[in-house]
């Protein structure tokens, strides 16, 4: 009886102590919530922010290589970027489109590594 009595006042003591911090965190959640729906209006509000300037800079682009198409005059060419690097005639008539892939393959054979055949050229190592 008397360890029954010393567990439920060992769990009164342990409720009293931890019963706070429950509280604490129940109060701190509320509080991560209402920052979490600050934070996505913020995020909202930078996504359209975002949108507009992009927007912004697609047309001063579009505007500056419009002015450069017309000072190229006929005899001109509108060179440029636009998912890959173009040249362009300014009234359309031709246009090229430079595109392309890079494939880099290097190998070292140290000649010092294999003896060379006989009759074999100094620093040149026969395939075999």
């Amino acid at each position: 009886m008397k360890r029954i009595a010393w567990l439920s006042v060992l769990a009164f003591a342990i409720a009293v102590v931890i019963g706070p911090f429950f509280a604490a965190q129940a109060g701190s959640v509320e509080e991560l919530e209402k920052q979490v729906m600050v934070l996505q209006k913020e995020l909202q509000q930078l996504r359209v922010q975002s949108a507009a300037s992009r927007e912004s800079l697609e047309k001063r682009i579009e505007a500056a290589s419009h002015h450069l198409m017309l000072q190229g005059g006929a005899a001109g060419a509108l060179v440029g970027y636009d998912d890959g690097f173009f040249l362009k005639a300014p009234d359309n008539q031709w246009n090229l489109k430079i595109k392309g892939r890079v494939n880099t393959d290097f190998r070292y054979y140290d000649h010092r590594a294999v003896a060379p055949r006989a009759g074999a050229a100094p620093g040149l190592t026969p395939r075999s």
